[in-house]
């Protein structure tokens, strides 16, 4: 009458061919590297339970990669003018915006970001990248006079909160407003970064 009791099954008595097809077994290879939506079994605190791969380890987003697709003029001679990066490769968190030239948080966390401004054949004295959080001080990178087509660049890692603003300025002693190379072969001056994993 479809019911057996506990005692009357022997240890190991029961073969796949006797289960329900819904029925983890293991008996099927899985013979490439899983997608994000196969699922895992783990032990939570003793109760089994099945997970998402997605969802083991994590992944290094939200990331971008912004750069200038064009030379920018205006640097004027011994002051601080915002590196205008105006064009993306990709934003998966939607942060930056190409009309200011600004990065924002899109979640808390530990953040890895990296920068580029080269030269557009100029001599300087002094080339100075200044990256600000949220208009204040985060950190500076410098590069020294050799070179007309030389690049000051820098990377930082830090804790961020949402909605932290980031954005580079640069200073150059040269004698003259000057102008730092752009262009869309995405090689000369470019801003990026992406949350870590922890």
């Amino acid at each position: 009458a479809d019911a057996i009791t506990e005692a009357k099954i022997a240890d190991d008595a029961v073969e796949s061919e006797h289960l329900n097809d819904n029925v983890i077994s293991g008996q099927t290879e899985l013979a490439s590297a899983p997608a994000s939506t196969d699922e895992l079994l783990i032990s939570d605190g003793g109760t089994l339970k099945r997970i998402d791969v997605s969802l083991v380890g994590g992944t290094n987003t939200p990331n971008f990669f912004a750069y200038l697709n064009a030379n920018q003029s205006n640097f004027n001679d011994t002051s601080f003018t915002k590196v205008a990066y105006n064009a993306e490769l990709f934003d998966t968190g939607n942060g930056f915006d190409t009309s200011t030239g600004t990065y924002t948080i899109p979640e808390t966390g530990k953040y890895f970001f990296a920068f580029q401004v080269r030269k557009n054949n100029i001599q300087t004295d002094r080339l100075l990248l200044d990256v600000r959080i949220n208009g204040g001080d985060g950190a500076d990178f410098e590069h020294g006079t050799h070179g007309a087509y030389g690049a000051v660049t820098g990377n930082f890692i830090r804790s961020f909160s949402a909605s932290d603003t980031v954005e580079a300025y640069l200073y150059q002693q040269s004698g003259a407003t000057r102008t730092m190379r752009g262009g869309t072969n995405v090689k000369d001056s470019w801003f990026y970064g992406f949350k870590i994993i922890e």
